[in-house]
């Protein structure tokens, strides 16, 4: 899904502020899709790949979602399974402004995952470790 300006305003890279900071198309953030929702996350693109959704619970409103999600841009804490114990939570809005229909992440942090969650991301160290 392409929301134009929208996901081009949404530049973040720790050094955005610095006037010395070159910004590149790889610095924007896009539309990631979960379930059906579309969610803009406060990471560039190039985090997208290594992304993998684990689990969604949307409010009974659908005008929040609590995202748990599995992150292995920074390879180093990624080389095995315990590794898998390293999540993200994301808590994301909804935007319907302007036409417009989607999520907006005002939280992203590192969570440990424990149970379901926790064997979910064990699958997808499995997996990663194996490319």
């Amino acid at each position: 899904m392409n929301f134009g300006w929208l996901g081009d305003i949404f530049l973040l890279y720790q050094n955005r502020l610095n006037s010395l900071y070159e910004a590149t198309e790889e610095d924007l953030a896009e539309f990631l899709n979960f379930n059906g929702f579309e969610v803009l996350l406060p990471v560039s693109r190039s985090h997208h790949p290594d992304i993998s959704f684990i689990r969604i619970i949307p409010s009974s409103d659908e005008k929040t979602l609590t995202l748990f999600l599995h992150d292995s841009y920074y390879k180093d804490w990624f080389t095995d399974e315990w590794g898998a114990r390293y999540g993200f939570l994301a808590i994301a809005d909804r935007y319907q402004k302007f036409g417009c229909n989607f999520y907006l992440a005002s939280y992203y942090h590192f969570s440990y995952l424990i149970n379901d969650d926790y064997e979910a991301a064990k699958k997808i160290m499995v997996e990663k470790i194996k490319k």
